[in-house]
């Protein structure tokens, strides 16, 4: 199984929405309260909400993976050069390293020497097994249970010869 991580493009938007909307449901949806919940995946459900909508909270981010395996998008990451705005994979592809690697291709890729992220409450092992540590306490983001994590990540060496 080759996973592919390359930029996002605008032709994803529905796949990559409708993992959101999908995901968080069955990953996230429990440990929120229920219409904040509800408004958070009816907002990506691209059946439910308009293409530019979604549009627009999509191209705020500077920085924005997709993940696919035999060209079928299965995760996505999307954020700014030091903060993650959201991952998603889709939850019959978890535990395969698939967050693992955009989440690796994020890290390459940001500025920096720390990564933010707000993490939603069922996702805080998955980012303490790969470095994160969690840096306050929990709080409520648009109704949403979230727990700010961080990682400080390596610049790349500048010593000139």
């Amino acid at each position: 199984m080759e996973i592919v991580i390359r930029d996002y493009k605008h032709d994803d938007l529905k796949k990559v929405a409708s993992i959101i909307s999908t995901t968080f449901k069955e990953n996230n949806f429990a440990d929120n309260e229920h219409q904040a919940a509800t408004s958070f995946s009816n907002f990506f459900d691209p059946t439910l909400n308009a293409e530019e909508e979604i549009y627009r909270v999509f191209s705020a981010a500077d920085m924005f993976y997709v993940a696919e395996i035999n060209k079928e998008i299965v995760g996505a990451i999307r954020g700014s050069s030091n903060q993650i705005l959201s991952l998603f994979v889709s939850t019959k592809f978890q535990g395969k390293s698939i967050g693992r690697k955009l989440i690796e291709t994020f890290e390459q890729e940001s500025k920096g020497d720390k990564i933010i992220v707000n993490s939603q409450i069922s996702s805080v092992r998955f980012y303490e097994t790969i470095g994160y540590k969690i840096a306050g306490s929990e709080t409520l983001s648009h109704g949403l249970r979230i727990i700010p994590m961080e990682k400080l990540v390596s610049e790349p060496d500048q010593t000139v010869y």
